[in-house]
């Protein structure tokens, strides 16, 4: 009856609304403590198995480990297990590329988190190199206008490149250790560094692949891969045949395939260059060519088209220019 009163007597003085209006202090958790003990500070750890530990406050129930630096912030390289001597996992150094860094303990208490100081340390295990994920390492079939390249190699590489050999690419070297080289840019993915890549650029056949990364160095992985996609066939000439004076050229493309062109390469020309487009015929698409229009010499003749798959690739022939 007294409180009932006092309430009463309160609101009729406008007490009880002003008090209701007083802001209200709630008490925060405060943000659970944790350092890290090993490695010391300016340490330069290696190898697949390096000690972490860190000390953390009582009532903690995770700790994890992360690491800043290069184009690297805040990434996670361990969960550490409560042990007598405190918090403890062990990293495998070669996830990241080697390089200065900051290392930093993370405490996790009733969902409150609390980040150590950060440490400097050097990881230290030499130049990097990637791994094939596509095509596999122990090689694989390809074909079409996509085509998957995709690698996989330590936390913190910049850029990563693949690189095939095959005609028509740019001439790198000097006869007679000259090679022609294509190389493709990766992008970084959930996956790996992957590329798409036209196979149709190229004939059927097999082909090695490289690939390498920014901190890579001379450090090159590679794996075999074997080209498939519809192909043209060369009629005329004859495989092998010795030609002279006007030569008629004759290719089949594959059903739905379109726009033959024909080809050339030899010892006397600087890569596979274009010799002529072809005309549709009852007969296959045709050209007649003057051969004098090359030195005399061995040669080698193929003819491509163009489809909704890319293009198709017939076989080299190889003709003896005799005029």
């Amino acid at each position: 009856m007294r409180s009932s009163r006092v309430l009463v007597v309160m609101a009729a003085l406008g007490l009880a609304t002003a008090m209701s209006a007083l802001p209200t202090q709630v008490a925060t958790a405060q943000p659970p403590s944790t350092d890290v003990v090993v490695p010391s500070t300016g340490a330069t750890v290696s190898s697949t198995q390096v000690v972490l530990d860190a000390t953390a406050a009582a009532g903690v129930t995770q700790v994890k480990f992360e690491l800043t630096g290069g184009n690297l912030n805040d990434w996670v390289i361990a969960t550490a297990t409560p042990t007598i001597v405190g918090w403890v996992a062990l990293w495998n150094s070669t996830t990241v590329v080697s390089g200065s860094y900051t290392l930093q303990s993370v405490a996790t208490a009733e969902g409150s988190s609390g980040t150590s100081t950060g440490i400097s340390i050097t990881v230290s295990n030499g130049v990097p190199s990637m791994s094939f994920v596509l095509p596999p390492p122990n090689g694989g079939t390809v074909s079409g206008t996509q085509a998957v390249f995709d690698a996989v190699g330590p936390a913190g590489v910049t850029s990563v490149q693949f690189a095939y050999s095959a005609p028509g690419c740019p001439a790198t070297g000097s006869p007679p250790d000259q090679l022609h080289i294509c190389t493709i840019s990766a992008n970084p993915t959930i996956y790996g560094w992957a590329a798409l890549w036209n196979s149709t650029e190229v004939p059927n056949g097999s082909y090695e692949v490289w690939v390498t990364c920014g901190q890579c160095g001379d450090n090159l992985t590679s794996t075999s891969m074997d080209v498939d996609n519809p192909t043209a066939t060369m009629v005329l000439p004859a495989n092998g045949s010795t030609v002279a004076g006007s030569q008629w050229l004759d290719c089949v493309p594959p059903a739905g395939f379109y726009g033959v062109q024909f080809w050339i390469e030899g010892p006397s020309l600087s890569g596979p260059q274009f010799l002529a487009d072809a005309t549709p015929t009852y007969v296959g698409w045709l050209y007649e060519w003057g051969t004098p229009s090359v030195a005399d010499g061995y040669y080698s003749i193929y003819c491509t088209a163009a489809g909704p798959s890319g293009n198709a690739f017939s076989p080299t022939i190889l003709v003896d220019v005799q005029n």
